[in-house]
């Protein structure tokens, strides 16, 4: 049986010309939507503020999962690192937003109950910043407040 699929062999000029093209092709796309983002920004930024206000959860969400995720993220090395994973869906970060009222918080965070284990749904609680800071041990306090010395 003969094979269909056959590629044909390709000159290294007309690889050099697709690849030229790709590059042009690429630069000018980016170049159409700077402009495009120009034109449009305050409609962007406008969009952008309804979604976040709509969606009041996914920064946490976002943040817990690139810390367990991504290793180019500077706290990586505390929670992915140790091998803390982040299981949690996005209905899950919405159930959990809505059962601790996060809503009413001034600053809400995402924490996990017990340190040691990965962000699953019976671990995790939204918590207020402030009170988040003070359950850890041994943690800076990012008060604007210097401290009294000690007489």
């Amino acid at each position: 049986m003969r094979n269909q699929f056959i590629i044909p062999k390709t000159s290294p000029f007309v690889l050099a010309r697709v690849r030229k093209y790709d590059e042009t092709h690429r630069i000018q796309s980016r170049k159409k939507a700077q402009q495009w983002y120009k034109q449009n920004k305050k409609r962007v930024q406008y969009l952008q503020r309804r979604w976040h206000k709509r969606h009041p959860w996914w920064k946490s969400y976002s943040l817990a999962k690139q810390r367990c995720t991504d290793p180019k993220v500077n706290k990586f090395e505390y929670y992915g690192g140790k091998g803390i994973k982040f299981l949690l869906s996005i209905e899950d970060v919405i159930f959990l937003w809505n059962r601790d009222s996060a809503a009413s918080m001034k600053n809400p965070t995402i924490d996990r109950i017990h340190s040691e284990d990965n962000y699953i749904l019976r671990n995790c609680q939204f918590l207020e910043f402030n009170e988040n800071r003070r359950k850890r041990s041994g943690s800076y306090h990012w008060d604007t407040k210097k401290p009294k010395k000690a007489k």
